[in-house]
């Protein structure tokens, strides 16, 4: 799945969960853009302007236009015939909710947030969630509301977090720093989020 919005462009492979910035489609609105880029066997130069043109050695002109004219619409044809628009809007919805954590954070006095039900802990050698770990809750006094998600907000300033040996601490330290992304649907940690500034 890849998704943008805005100016943010944004991108998700199927093993690592983490949206990283790329321009493949845009969203805004009503509106979506679907971009992609063809690299054309030994193309001596391209100029792109409101239409495309390009000019390419005899020897390689079958390869490009196999790669325009079937590859091209083959791959087209095989994008949408797989497009899942119910879990695109799914997608846009969570990328909004975790931009408008991400400010709502840059406004209060807090410095992360994580949602109630967040399951923080990867399978091994994978960014997937484990399987059968038990999800985030909050404890009641530190339990808040962001945005329509309940969860634990910690505060600026100095933060101890302690317990025994395999008791979550590094994997709670971890979800926070890459709340900096978005993440997929199901990742488990899609609303554990920093600020992005100190």
């Amino acid at each position: 799945m890849f998704i943008s919005r805005g100016e943010r462009y944004l991108c998700a492979t199927r093993r690592i969960l983490l949206f990283v910035r790329r321009r493949i489609i845009s969203a805004e609105a009503e509106t979506r853009h679907i971009c992609w880029t063809m690299t054309f066997p030994v193309l001596r130069k391209c100029v792109c302007a409101s239409g495309c043109r390009y000019n390419c050695p005899k020897e390689n002109s079958e390869k490009a236009i196999q790669m325009l004219c079937r590859d091209l619409p083959a791959a087209v044809d095989m994008f949408i015939a797989q497009f899942d628009i119910v879990k695109f809007n799914q997608t846009i919805a969570l990328s909004t909710k975790q931009a408008d954590i991400r400010a709502w954070l840059e406004k209060s006095d807090d410095c992360a947030f994580i949602a109630n039900g967040s399951v923080l802990p990867r399978a091994k050698a994978t960014d997937l969630p484990l399987t059968g770990a038990t999800p985030f809750c909050s404890t009641p006094n530190d339990e808040i509301e962001v945005c329509g998600v309940r969860g634990m907000a910690i505060r600026r300033g100095v933060t101890v977090i302690t317990g025994g040996g395999y008791s979550g601490k590094s994997t709670l330290l971890d979800a926070i720093s890459a709340g900096i992304y978005d993440h997929c649907l199901g990742d488990g940690a899609s609303c554990a989020s920093p600020t992005l500034q100190p």
